[in-house]
């Protein structure tokens, strides 16, 4: 069976597949809000529950409490486990045959616009937090009122987010936790790679390697990343010239701050704050 995770990057999604990292781009929370719940519920299968064969017209996420289900969706096989988090897009062909003991959760939703891209059959945390937020969905949409559907909604899509978007917790990763938090509330001033491995308890060359394995990036692009996008804060607020924005920021020089400005946000500070500021 394949071996999928799900990461979230600033720039979209990552899936590590069979150990080899492939990025879903472009995949971000304006997709989330696309997503309409039309259906749920807690299936328990030790009453013999099973899926015939048939077409489906809604999109639908099933998250494995307990127990696995062998699913044939486009007569492919899945075995999907407890952690498993499966999507069958609209119009599959789909089976489902579970254990006795199988438990799972049915989200089954529409889409207003666009695509949701996902793999079928996900790796995610089933944290105490996604416990609490299945039983408050569970209660909401059992209420059938306007009020507390619209509240299961809610409630659904922080579910999705705090499924597909909480990287999967290791050792590594609170390293890089570790640093990023560092580099959040340190950006106004210098900082160097040495700094941060020192501050992590690991060498300077591991250091690098290691971030950029989980980020996708240097730690140096990270830390512009957050530096230009206090930049961009500074000068929507307006108030502020160009040598104070890029000394508040890090920069010591305000050619290379206008450089990497440009570079990450696609035009100059200058025109950026004469399209974004409205004193």
């Amino acid at each position: 069976m394949e071996q999928i995770y799900i990461f979230c990057t600033n720039y979209g999604l990552d899936v590590i597949l069979n150990g080899k990292k492939e990025a879903m781009r472009g995949f971000f929370m304006l997709d989330l809000m696309n997503m309409e719940l039309k259906h749920y519920y807690l299936r328990d299968c030790s009453f013999g529950w099973h899926l015939d064969e048939h077409v489906y017209q809604r999109n639908a996420l099933a998250l494995i409490i307990q127990g696995d289900i062998l699913y044939t969706i486009n007569q492919k096989e899945y075995h999907a486990t407890q952690g498993n988090l499966v999507y069958m897009p609209s119009g599959s062909i789909r089976k489902a045959t579970p254990s006795k003991d199988c438990v799972f959760v049915a989200m089954d939703f529409n889409l207003k616009k666009g695509q949701f891209r996902l793999p079928t059959v996900s790796k995610v945390s089933l944290t105490e937090r996604v416990n609490s937020l299945l039983k408050s969905i569970e209660y909401h949409w059992l209420q059938m009122n306007e009020r507390d559907r619209i509240k299961a909604h809610i409630l659904f899509l922080d579910l999705i987010h705090e499924l597909l978007f909480n990287k999967v917790e290791n050792h590594s990763n609170r390293h890089v936790d570790r640093i990023k938090r560092y580099v959040t509330e340190n950006f106004s001033v210098s900082i160097t790679v040495e700094e941060l491995a020192n501050y992590v308890g690991l060498s300077p060359a591991y250091c690098g390697t290691l971030f950029k394995k989980e980020e996708g990036r240097t730690i140096l692009d990270y830390v512009n990343n957050i530096r230009i996008n206090h930049a961009a804060t500074l000068l929507t607020e307006g108030g502020y010239s160009m040598s104070q924005i890029a000394d508040m920021c890090g920069f010591k020089d305000v050619y290379y701050f206008s450089k990497t400005f440009k570079k990450q946000m696609g035009l100059s500070p200058k025109k950026y704050w004469a399209e974004n500021n409205y004193d």
